[in-house]
Order: structure tokens, then sequence, then C-alpha cells
């Protein structure tokens, strides 16, 4: 786990050295252990450390190992730098060091993430021919490359986002895993040159930054709290690849435009033969090929813990953890939790019950009002972009709690709820099949025994049945349109955003249709940025098992009773873990997560930090939103109307302010 910084200046009109090294120390953070820097010009190529550089790299016997701690003179200007943060969590001595290089310097490379699969991989290369100086997934990845083109992405079980440049044939090879798991972001300077980077705010360093809003961006935000549903961010000029896109080209054609490609696509993947199996041959499946991704993402030369929140997700990989490393005592295993003392949402009972089944040592931490907004601004940074809801902030304090022990890896359940239909909106689309199929008596049956709203799930039946022109309308009348919400400044912003697309396409009534939309654009991307923000903040690396692609393609090709079944969510993950769990999480019904007081928070001794940032987030805004109007989201929720458009005003407001948007 680490960050990556690359500057493509064809011209070689800037300093590459000065502005690489300024790029990588925007996120010392992602990788506190080592740093290194490669560039490139025509005939040669020069590799250098620096301040974060250990001693014991430059004098390693490597191709890649830095000599000296300061860019080395040349007559010829690069056109091509590489610089790289690490985390070293597989091979921690310098054979891992980065910018690495593969079949005599002739490829080089700045990797982020994990390729869980690297040995079962090496095995196959070696067989093959290929030798290996380290013993990291980085080398794997680049004889991957040397042997299999880009086709290699396909045998990658892993999270990841790399640069790679052939020098053989000067070109640039770079991709994200397919579910968007680590960041990979770019930027074309108005100076000519391209930079790529794992956060947004290594551009801000570069000449040539001048941040401006993406319009529709910040309205789909406000609208509906969405981010990362398209490869644009609320920073005009800033993409994103998104999860399960590549490009491989020149290095001359990036000063033109970069050629994003698809090398994933979940449903091509999927295969139609899975929903014909039993449901007990089902749950068998899907239990060993969970123990199988728990098990190589224990893959670690570094202590691994995991989060726990009580809930289905976390608990089945802390008893899973448990059952594989019963017996083993050099393995000590630790959880981490986010508790509250509002007992209305603290899990600490749930949480309990699988300390005591698995013995794990488990440490807690509270997140609290007053802490909030101490932390606010660090948040901002390293987010890069605004976020909708005070549950990130629990999240951020539990991988605090982690920096303070020997753990560098977790194990976190991130994926679970959108492959199992684990949300309590998906009982909106059974019943709606349900309906569809007149099951008039087992829809009376089920609705008896959930505790989600009923009103919300006949509007959700309703919303399926509506044609779009008649919702539309209908939303409207009843205010809830976005045209209707008179606090945001659509005239002035002269832009509309995508929330008509959010809306409308996740009317389908099959399950897998609504898990595949979470997947891919409305749920999971933001989930991720947030995870891997919060995480990195604190230098941490954040695994997430439900996310091995064997898994979800597998889910999501079951049929959609084996998700949520007799009024109960993820059905086939309880039969699968029965034996494992403790009874108490199996029967679970109702769900929490990462939940916070955040209504309350506007009330009561804390409620004038509140206000005052609200009140200086809407002088921030305007010409974006309508003051008089927000004010009267404030009163409202001060008289108990609480509504969640006022964390998006406040986390807007701040990240304008943090990054000098205008």
């Amino acid at each position: 786990m680490c960050g990556i910084a690359g500057i493509i200046d064809y011209h070689q009109k800037q300093p590459l050295h000065n502005l690489i090294e300024e790029m990588t120390n925007q996120i010392r953070h992602r990788g506190p252990d080592d740093e290194g820097f490669a560039l490139f010009s025509s005939s040669s190529c020069s590799v250098f450390g620096g301040s974060g550089t250990p001693e014991n790299c430059y004098s390693a016997v490597l191709p890649y190992a830095p000599k000296e701690r300061h860019c080395p003179s040349s007559d010829q200007p690069p056109f091509l730098a590489l610089g790289h943060r690490r985390l070293s969590i597989i091979d921690t001595t310098p054979t891992g060091h980065q910018p690495m290089c593969y079949d005599n310097r002739n490829y080089w490379i700045v990797f982020n993430g994990e390729v869980y699969n690297y040995i079962e991989l090496r095995v196959e290369l070696e067989a093959m021919g290929h030798s290996f100086i380290s013993s990291s997934d980085t080398e794997v990845v680049m004889a991957s490359y040397k042997e299999w083109g880009a086709e290699c992405l396909h045998r990658f079980n892993g999270m990841f986002s790399f640069l790679l440049f052939d020098r053989r044939r000067n070109t640039i090879f770079a991709a994200r895993d397919r579910f968007g798991v680590k960041p990979f972001y770019y930027w074309r300077s108005p100076e000519g040159f391209l930079a790529v980077a794992s956060e947004i705010k290594q551009f801000t360093v570069l000449p040539g930054w001048s941040p401006r809003i993406k319009n529709e961006r910040v309205l789909d935000f406000l609208v509906t709290g969405i981010t990362d549903h398209t490869n644009e961010t609320l920073f005009k000029g800033v993409f994103q690849l998104q999860g399960g896109e590549y490009f491989e080209c020149p290095l001359e054609h990036l000063q033109r435009n970069v050629p994003v490609k698809r090398w994933y696509d979940l449903t091509a993947s999927l295969d139609p033969s899975v929903d014909q199996i039993s449901f007990n041959d089902a749950s068998d499946h899907f239990r060993a090929i969970f123990e199988d991704a728990v098990r190589i993402r224990l893959r670690s030369d570094v202590p691994v813990g995991t989060g726990l929140s009580g809930g289905l997700d976390s608990s089945s990989i802390v008893c899973t953890v448990w059952q594989l490393l019963e017996g083993r005592t050099e393995s000590k295993r630790y959880s981490f939790s986010a508790c509250t003392e509002e007992k209305s949402i603290d899990e600490r009972p749930f949480i309990e019950e699988v300390v005591r089944r698995t013995g794990v040592e488990s440490f807690y931490t509270f997140p609290a009002a007053e802490s909030f907004f101490s932390e606010l601004p660090q948040m901002i940074w390293h987010q890069d972009e605004p976020f909708p809801g005070a549950s990130i902030f629990a999240e951020w304090c539990v991988f605090n709690l982690v920096s303070t022990t020997p753990v560098k890896v977790t194990l976190d359940g991130h994926g679970a709820d959108e492959i199992l239909a684990g949300y309590h909106s998906f009982y909106e689309t059974h019943f709606a099949a349900m309906l569809k199929r007149m099951h008039f008596i087992r829809i009376a049956r089920e609705l008896r025994s959930i505790s989600y709203s009923k009103s919300q799930i006949f509007k959700g039946m309703l919303r399926s049945f509506l044609p779009t022109p008649l919702l539309r309308f209908a939303r409207f009348a009843s205010g809830r349109s976005p045209s209707r919400l008179r606090w945001i400044n659509l005239k002035q912003m002269d832009q509309k955003g995508t929330w008509d697309w959010i809306d409308y396409t996740t009317r389908s009534s099959k399950i897998q249709d609504i898990s595949i939309d979470q997947i891919l654009r409305t749920s999971l991307p933001k989930q991720l940025r947030w995870c891997d923000r919060d995480s990195m903040a604190h230098s941490i690396e954040s695994r997430a098992p439900f996310l091995d692609y064997r898994i979800v393609e597998f889910l999501i090709g079951c049929d959609d009773s084996y998700k949520i079944h007799n009024a109960s969510t993820k059905h086939i993950l309880r039969n699968a873990m029965k034996n494992l769990l403790p009874e108490k999480i199996v029967e679970r019904k109702d769900k929490i997560g990462f939940e916070m007081p955040e209504a309350q928070w506007f009330q009561g001794k804390n409620a004038p930090k509140f206000h005052q940032a609200f009140a200086d987030s809407v002088q921030t805004l305007r010409g974006i939103i309508h003051p008089e109007e927000a004010n009267k989201l404030l009163q409202k929720a001060i008289s108990g109307k609480y509504d969640s458009a006022l964390w998006r005003i406040i986390t807007l407001g701040a990240w304008m302010a943090k990054f000098n948007v205008s």
C-alpha cells in the first residue's frame, strides 16, 4: 500500500525533479517507510532518493537502488518522472523499494496496492523462465506484463493502481483494479504536461494549478451526496480512472489525450449458470471462496487486524480469521471497533459476542462531537473532496486507533452490503418483485416481520411501476425534485447534474440490477474513496475480502432469493456462516454500521460549534446556495426536523475553503 506520482512532459519544459519530489511530499502519510524517484530522458535514467529513503536502500546492490539522496545532474532534460512513497507490507527489505525495474531496466513501475495471488503467479512465471530479485508482488506485476501484456490484468486478484513505463517501446501502461479500491487521478496542466497521482492534493503543488469547481458534480453532491460515480471529480479538469479501466499507449500520445479503455466488465463476467445451483450448494461454494479470499488477504510481513462493527460482514471476517489461524500461537489477533454512548446505535453487545467466541484482542474508540470539528480540516484535506455525513468520522477514528498498535493492515467488510442486498432499501426492490408476480399473501406475511419503514417500501413499489414522466411529475409536485430545492441556486450554477440518472436507473425489480448499480456507480465507489483516505491518513492498509472478484461475480450471479428470503437480508451469508458465527449475530436483523448520532449533534451542548460551521460554509457557498433558504434547514434541524443536506453544506464549504476552490 503506497502512493504514486508521475509527470509526463514530452516537450521537456519543466524541472521535473523538483516537482516530483513536491508531489510525493504531499502524500508522506501513504508511505512513511520509504520514498524514491526516477527520471527518464531519451538517453538516460536517473534514480535517486529523498529525505524519507532509508539508508540501507543506498547500499543495496539492486538495479533500481538509489545511489544518492538528490537528483544527479544531467545534460538532457527528462520527459518522464516517477515518484513513490512506500508503506512496507510485503517484502519490507530494500528489494521492495520503488520505483522498481525489471528485465535489465527495460520496465519501470510505481505501484500502489496488493496483488494477493502473487505467490501463485510467481510460481507460474518462474516455470516460464522468469527470475526475480525481490519477494514482492510489485516485481510479479512487471513480469506478468512482460509475459502477457495488458491481458495480465485479468490474472491479478487484488487492489491496485500503477504507472508502468516500457522503455523498449516508449510506452506507458496504467491501470486501476476491477472495483476501484485504490485511487488513480490525472490532470493536464495549462503548462502542457500530464500529471498522475494517488491523491488530488498532489496536483496543488504543480505549475498551472488553479482549482475551480465542476458544477455538475457539485450539484450531484449537494442534491444526493453522491461522488465518484463518473470519471470526473468536483475539481474541474481533474479526472480519475474508474474501476476496471486502463490506458496503454506511446508516451508522446499522452500529450494530446488519455485513451482510457475498460479491461473489466462485471456484467460480462457473470456466469449465467450460477443461478441454477441449489441454495445449499451455493452456500457451500460461497463459504469456500470466502475462506480463500480471507486467507490470501492475510499474506503480510507485518501484523494484521480486523475491523469489527458487530454486524454480519465484519463478524464473518473475524470468525473466519480465527478459524484459519486456530492453533497458530505466533499469530496474535486484533479487532477494532467504533462505539457510542447512544445506546440505540451502539453495537457493543454484538461486538462482545464475537470477542468472546474468538478470543481476539479488542480495541474500542468513541468518536465524539467535541473532537469532530478539531479533526474536520484534516479530514477534508485527506479526503480531497467533501463527504455527506459523520460516519466517515467514525471510520477515521477507528484507523487512528489502529495506528496506536503494532497493526499495519486491517481486513474490513466493504462491498458486502452491495453484493448481498444488505441495505434495508433493497426491501423496496424485493417487494416490488413480489408485487409484479402478484404474491400478495407473501407480501402481507413478510411486511409483518420487518422493521424497515413500510411507507418507504410502498413508495419503492410505486416507483417501480410508475412511468418515468409520471414519476418525475410526482417528485416535482411533492417538492422532492431537485428543481424545487430552493436552497440551491440552480440558475447561478447554470448546469444540470446527473440526479435524474441516479433516481431513474435504480427502478428495477431485480436485486441483481440494483447491486450492480451500487457496485459500479451509486454506493461503493464513494465508500472506497472514504476508506482509502481514512486508512492511509493513518498509514494503515485496508483490505476487503468481500471484494474478491470471485465472490462478487458469484454472489451477483446468484438468484435474488438467495440474498433476501422471508424478509431476511444476506440469506446466503447467514446460512454459510451459521456454524461459525455466534447465534446472536446470525439472527441479527437490524443494521447500524458506523452510524453517528448526527441529528442530535445539531442540538445540545455541541450545537453552537455545528451552527458556526454551518454559517461559515453558507458564507463560503454564496452563489451556489441561497443563504436565507439554507438557514431554514438549520432552524428545522434545531426544532427536531433533521435534514442530511446540512452535512453536505458544511463539508462542501469546508472543502472549498481548505483547497481555496473558486
